[in-house]
């Protein structure tokens, strides 16, 4: 009877629901059902729990700008991985969550001990009760932030006074860490691939003349910048494309003579 009561009450808290988990390798919000998800260790990965079904997934920039949205099957206990790189969403085959679920009984002095557990968990909250009628009933039960959900129940029968007493604790998972700072100045440097002569120009402002010169390097703001390349004593530029710094440090392109530029070393490059 005691097994039959833990699968009970595992049954509600393993039906019906998934996750998904979104790593990055350029600095976006990752919303999922018009909710922002926060990332988790170093920074670059986004989970959350979700019901099973279909859900919306977008990538925006800090600005609210949109760069992909589009609809995501989350499978009732299985994690959807997903990496956003290159502006590009790819995910692979669902895997299963969490673990075996793991069942103990054991014999003790004056009555019999049943648990059953299954982790990890962000949040759990524990419950006492001493009955008049001389049992003794301990329940804890967890929902996982970042894993499956998971419960445990130990119930051992052994006298006890005629007291009754209740007591709740919850402890919830630690705060994601401090999202990175974007530096004061960002190293753009620009790289020649066939020696013409060009100008470059950032929010509309020549930087950087090129003159047979291999590469060029100027110091630019933070945040989001017009690039433009154009043939030296030209008018109309021959690229052009929108930069976002993000929180790089250091950005580099590369310039072909009538070919849209490349940009080698960052995500944050939509050429126009």
């Amino acid at each position: 009877m005691l097994a039959s009561l833990a699968l009970l009450l595992l049954a509600p808290a393993l039906a019906g629901s998934g996750a998904v988990e979104v790593t990055v390798s350029a600095p976006v919000v990752v919303v999922l059902d018009g909710q922002a998800l926060a990332y988790e260790g170093d920074g670059t990965v986004a989970r959350a729990t979700a019901a099973d079904g279909v859900h919306q997934l977008s990538i925006r920039t800090f600005a609210g700008q949109e760069l992909w949205s589009g609809p995501l099957m989350i499978p009732s206990g299985y994690l959807v991985p997903c990496q956003w790189a290159q502006s590009q969403l790819r995910c692979a085959d669902a895997t299963r969550l969490g673990g075996a679920m793991q069942m103990q009984v054991s014999t003790l002095e004056g009555g019999a001990a049943v648990s059953v557990g299954m982790g990890p968990t962000g949040m759990s909250m524990s419950t006492s009760v001493t009955e008049t009628s001389g049992e003794t009933m301990s329940t804890e039960v967890g929902m996982g932030m970042t894993g499956m959900p998971f419960m445990g129940v130990a119930i051992d029968a052994q006298p006890a006074a005629e007291t009754h007493a209740v007591h709740h604790h919850v402890h919830t998972a630690a705060p994601p860490p401090p999202q990175p700072v974007a530096p004061s100045r960002v190293l753009l440097v620009v790289r020649s691939t066939d020696g013409e002569w060009a100008d470059v120009l950032v929010d509309g402002q020549v930087v950087l003349e090129l003159y047979n010169d291999q590469e060029g390097q100027v110091w630019i703001s933070p945040g989001t910048h017009t690039i433009e390349v154009k043939e030296f004593m030209e008018d109309v530029p021959y690229a052009t494309g929108r930069l976002e710094t993000a929180y790089a440090e250091r950005i580099t392109l590369g310039i072909t003579e009538n070919k849209p530029v490349v940009c080698y070393d960052h995500d944050g490059w939509w050429p126009r």
